[in-house]
């Protein structure tokens, strides 16, 4: 667990280094996903991305950002980050960051583990 903690940290590093002369795009894509998990449950997931579509408030729990809900995505061949959040989290807890990869031209996925969240532990 700790080795792919380091890594994913790692790789958000790097990506965002990456970003420092990318383009800004118009807005920030997001889609809600439920990932059947192969238990009769489902894994919660959040996709954020570059946009070009009008972007509006969206409540998200203790947060209410502004991303353009299920937009078409701009761009191909984007780069990915997997982000993910602490013990106890969602995959909200790092829309900030999310938010910030899009702009800059990745698309980041962050999930909120099954087991170990702010409802299940």
């Amino acid at each position: 667990m700790l080795n792919l903690r380091r890594l994913l940290i790692t790789l958000a590093a790097l990506a965002i280094g990456l970003t420092a002369a990318a383009p800004a795009f118009a807005s920030v894509g997001f889609r809600r996903l439920a990932i059947p998990d192969g238990n009769g449950g489902t894994i919660e997931a959040g996709v954020w991305y570059p946009a070009d579509a009008p972007a509006a408030p969206v409540d998200m729990g203790l947060i209410r950002p502004s991303v353009a809900v299920n937009a078409p995505v701009v761009g191909q061949a984007l780069p990915l980050v997997i982000i993910s959040h602490g013990n106890g989290g969602s995959f909200v807890g790092h829309a900030d960051t999310a938010a910030a990869l899009a702009e800059a031209g990745f698309v980041a996925v962050s999930l909120t583990h099954p087991g170990d969240n702010y409802r299940d532990q």
